[in-house]
Formats: structure tokens, sequence, C-alpha cells
């Protein structure tokens, strides 16, 4: 009877650490980076360290604007779902509710894309098809938030799960959706210099690490705006995420690059909105950075 015991409390142990390890590689409990704000409040969180819903409370910035953590949760027969995604209250109500509706949109999607693919799994009966999201708060600020969200989507019958990852960036003065059109300059040949920037950055890697190769980084950073569709605008740069497959096999799993504000000031729009963030918090004044493309 005692080694019965002693294996339960071993697979228990197991089973434990990597649950532990899968919330912490797929982000599910969302995490704020908050700047220039004295009130940070801790998530509440269940047993199992899950967020709870809806009344999770995250940070609240200097203009009174409260982010907090929702939820979607559904179980069928063939597939459960557990999505977690930021709600904004307080500010303009039409720059909260432009928030809410785009990236409850977002999440829609992406459900709905599962829900498709699980119905053409196979079907097996000691396993359900499964879909997670989460999201990481990169950013925020009284300017803008910017938010990674990402997933992993099970569906029975396929080899291994794969994990979508997508971005949000928003200007919480405007009610903007902040695309990489807005941020650039409109005769800023931004996408030929991101190419060869992060294709240099990525090739440099691979000499040091092997995780890739090379025509896989030259297809998945070629001058396509949606090669560069996922970036997050933090105070130490641009960070471009490429998703699994993209520059490199399924195993070595997405990849980023953070590209410094300095070598991208130059072909920043300082016309635009957040030009305040741009030149005050983010870019320092003394700084002279140039770029061949413009």
């Amino acid at each position: 009877m005692s080694n019965k015991i002693l294996i339960g409390v071993i697979i228990m142990a197991v089973l434990s650490l990597g649950a532990v390890a899968f919330f912490q590689r797929y982000q599910i409990v969302p995490r704020g980076t908050v700047l220039n704000t004295t009130n940070t409040i801790t998530p509440s969180t269940t047993a199992n360290n899950i967020p709870t819903a809806s009344t999770t409370e995250i940070a609240v910035v200097p203009v009174g604007i409260l982010f907090s953590s929702a939820d979607i949760s559904e179980q069928t027969a063939s597939f459960t779902i557990r999505a977690f995604y930021p709600v904004m209250s307080g500010g303009e109500s039409v720059v909260q509710s432009n928030f809410n509706n785009s990236v409850k949109t977002i999440v829609d999607k992406y459900i709905a894309d599962f829900k498709k693919d699980a119905a053409g799994g196979v079907v097996v009966s000691s396993s359900l098809s499964s879909f997670t999201w989460a999201y990481d708060i990169k950013q925020q600020d009284d300017n803008l938030v910017s938010v990674l969200m990402s997933g992993e989507e099970y569906v029975t019958g396929f080899a291994h799960p794969t994990h979508p990852v997508t971005s949000f960036n928003y200007n919480l003065k405007t009610g903007q959706v902040i695309n990489l059109d807005y941020l650039f300059k409109k005769d800023a040949k931004y996408l030929d210099w991101l190419s060869e920037y992060c294709r240099t950055k990525l090739n440099d890697r691979n000499v040091k690490n092997k995780f890739s190769d090379e025509a896989m980084i030259k297809a998945g950073t070629a001058p396509k705006k949606e090669n560069f569709s996922v970036f997050n605008l933090v105070s130490d740069g641009l960070i471009m995420t490429f998703s699994e497959y993209q520059v490199a096999p399924y195993v070595a799993g997405a990849s980023t690059i953070t590209i410094p504000w300095k070598d991208l000031s130059t072909m920043l729009d300082s016309n635009n909105s957040i030009k305040d963030w741009i030149s005050k918090i983010i870019i320092p004044t003394s700084s002279a950075a140039t770029s061949s493309l413009q």
C-alpha cells in the first residue's frame, strides 16, 4: 500500500510541475507592465493559478483607465475552450468601447477558427480537442497599451498543438488602433528596413545557436506586411514577433527581435497622436540615429 501511495505522490508532483511549466510558457496568467503609475494591483487567482473571471484587476493608469481580465469557458463532448482577454473600463466611452470591441473580435475569430478545425478532427475517446488563450500587457501608460495575445490549439488526431500569436496596440488618447502604417512616415520604406534588420539579426543568431536555415529566415522576413503583423511598442523599442514555422521549424517556437527606437527614429511619424510618447518617453532628445531608408 505504501508503494502505491508513493507512486501516487510522484505522479501528482510531475503533473503539478508540468502544469506550472505550461502556464509559464503560454502566459495563462496575464502580467501587466505598468509605467508612470503608482497603482499596481496584483491579480487574484484560483487555486491552480488561473485568473478569476472578469474581476481580475491588472493596473490603473494615470487617466483612470482600468484593465481587467475576462474569460470565455466552453466545453462540449469533443472540445474545451478557456480564453482570457483584457477588458478596459474608465476613460472616454468611445475609446473604451472601441478597445473592448476590437479585442473581443480578435478572440472570437480565433475561437471560431478553432471550432472549425475541431469539427474536422479525429474522434479520440480518451482525448478532447482544446483551445487556450491568454494575454500579456507589454506596455501600459497614459498614452497607449500594447498587448501580446497567444494561445495553444490542439485538435485530436493532429501530431502536435499549434500556438497562434497576435498583438494589439492601442492609442488610449484617440481610440485608434496603432498599426505600422500609423507609426511610420508615409514615404518611409519601413518594410524594406525591417526586413533587412530582422533578417540580419536572425541569421546572426542562427550562426551562434543553430535553430533554422537561411532560406526559411529569408522567406519569413520578406518585406510583406503579413510578415511583420505581430509587434509590440515598449519603452525599449519595437518588438517584432515571428510565429512558429515563420522563420524556424516548429520545434524552435516563436522568435522575437527587439529594435531600439533610436534605430527607427528617422522613419517614425512625428505628426501622429503618439508623437509625445515617441519623442519624450522612448527616444532620448540626444539621439541622432540615421537610416538609409526614409
